[in-house]
């Protein structure tokens, strides 16, 4: 039977949203009103069903009665959707109509006088469809159940005025949707309302009216969540980026006593030639002395090292999040790495060995988003080797090409302290860290992880505490790239 059907699809629909509601973490009212709507429907609907089904006076009476209680819960959860939806209809008002509904609930529960239904003058209605036809039996609403169809009927055209006005105010479609279906709705309202008090013999149309609004605006609210959805993938791949930049810094301000090393010793010997091409010219030797000469092509060699070395740095703190990928050579990018990370492994008393093999294929990614991968899993290594005593420290960073020649694997190796087993299934999760307070922020590897997936890449990390720890890194070659 059809009225059977809606309410299966009206009790779909209020669970989905009941879900949806507190899985979004209550963050939309008016989903919850929705779901409540929709299973009072689910039980108009199913009281309507035995209402149609009923062989007796009693019986007819009794589900008349149960679907006339529903009612008060069903447009009172209306209203309120419409009100959170919408916030254009006044808030003191609902409140007002839900005191209504719920006096009224409790009268028609209790009340068995004329007052809500008149039992002694019960109807045998007899409606005809194309494929079948039924009689049931039922009683003529009371002068209170007349007045609760008025107020209903008053505050409905209340609230399609304000659904317009907020239309008018917002150009909203969806706006246009509710204001049409709650249109209908109200037709199908006026219908059973004059069917009810016997104006003329007509079918009952509100439990299909209904049925028909709420599929409309499931549709409708579906396309708000597709919208917030948009919306959050947008902000979380923001923060990314942001943390991504973050991490950068924060590789750079460790690096930043390695790097003023270096320029330090630029510029001292660019001080050095300096003071000698003075020395020359008060000497008035400078058209003959070889020595200015060399002093002159030292100090522009410097001067274009120290050039090189500002560009690096700019080129790896600044933002990147738009720049397109383009085919790199992975031996080069490791050079420009180590050049950045070299002054602090010296300090640090490090050995690295880069293992290079010529002609590897080329990788596509963005430069500097992969040259803070390798730069965080070497200074990585140098954390796990401060400390260690009682052997040389080493990294080794080992370039081959994969077995099926379709990638470019990278291991960065360490003799360190390791990782304990029951941290290395976590060292990928975002802000775990084994470092102490205030060393790390526990975003590196996290980052380097996403970034290493963002290309179809992949990362794998072995260790032995005590012994050392390896990170393996396999990234896709390029359509086409040629070796590097």
């Amino acid at each position: 039977m059809p009225v059977l059907m809606l309410t299966g699809i009206t009790f779909q629909l209020g669970f989905m949203y009941l879900v949806l509601y507190f899985l979004s973490k209550k963050k939309y009212s008016h989903d919850l009103a929705y779901s409540l709507t929709c299973l009072s429907i689910c039980f108009y609907d199913l009281f309507a069903f035995f209402l149609y089904n009923s062989t007796t006076i009693e019986g007819g009476m009794a589900w008349q009665r149960l679907q006339l209680l529903s009612l008060c819960v069903l447009s009172t959860c209306l209203f309120w959707f419409v009100y959170f939806y919408t916030k254009s209809i006044s808030r003191k008002l609902m409140y007002v109509f839900t005191v209504f509904s719920a006096v009224m609930f409790a009268v028609i529960a209790v009340d068995r006088s004329d007052l809500t239904m008149i039992a002694h003058d019960p109807r045998i209605k007899t409606v005809v469809f194309p494929w079948y036809v039924i009689t049931y039996y039922e009683g003529n609403p009371g002068i209170l159940v007349n007045f609760q169809m008025i107020i209903e009927i008053a505050v409905f055209v209340y609230c399609i005025a304000g659904i317009m006005k907020y239309y008018l105010v917002t150009q909203q479609k969806r706006a246009l949707y509710l204001f049409a279906a709650m249109g209908i709705l109200f037709l199908c309202i006026l219908n059973d309302a004059l069917v009810a008090i016997g104006a003329y013999s007509f079918i009952y149309l509100l439990e299909y009216s209904y049925t028909g609004l709420m599929l409309v605006m499931a549709f409708e609210m579906l396309k708000d969540y597709s919208k917030a959805y948009e919306n959050e993938a947008a902000q979380q791949e923001k923060l990314r980026q942001q943390l991504f930049q973050s991490s950068k810094m924060a590789s750079l301000g460790t690096l930043g006593a390695g790097i003023a090393h270096e320029l330090n010793n630029v510029l001292a010997i660019i001080s050095a030639c300096s003071s000698m091409i003075t020395s020359r010219i008060k000497e008035r030797k400078v058209s003959v002395d070889e020595i200015v000469l060399d002093c002159v092509e030292t100090t522009k060699n410097q001067t274009i090292r120290m050039r090189d070395i500002i560009k690096r740095i700019k080129d790896f703190s600044r933002d990147s999040s738009g720049e397109a990928a383009v085919d790199l050579d992975i031996n080069s990018l490791l050079s420009d790495v180590m050049s950045l990370v070299r002054r602090q492994m010296s300090d640090l008393d490090v050995e690295c060995k880069i293992l290079r093999k010529e002609g590897l294929p080329a990788i596509r990614a963005v430069k500097d988003r992969l040259e803070s991968v390798f730069q965080n899993l070497i200074l990585n290594a140098m954390d796990s080797l401060e400390g260690i005593t009682d052997r040389e420290k080493t990294i080794c960073i080992r370039c081959d090409l994969s077995g099926d020649g379709n990638s470019v694997v990278i291991e960065v190796e360490d003799n360190g302290c390791g990782i304990k087993a029951e941290n290395l299934r976590r060292v990928f999760d975002p802000f775990f860290t084994t470092k102490v307070p205030g060393k790390g922020t526990g975003l590196g590897l996290s980052i380097i992880h996403d970034i290493i997936s963002e290309m179809h890449g992949a990362i794998e990390v072995s260790s032995k505490e005590g012994v050392g720890t390896v990170f393996k890194v396999t990234l896709p070659a390029a359509a086409g790239g040629g070796g590097g």
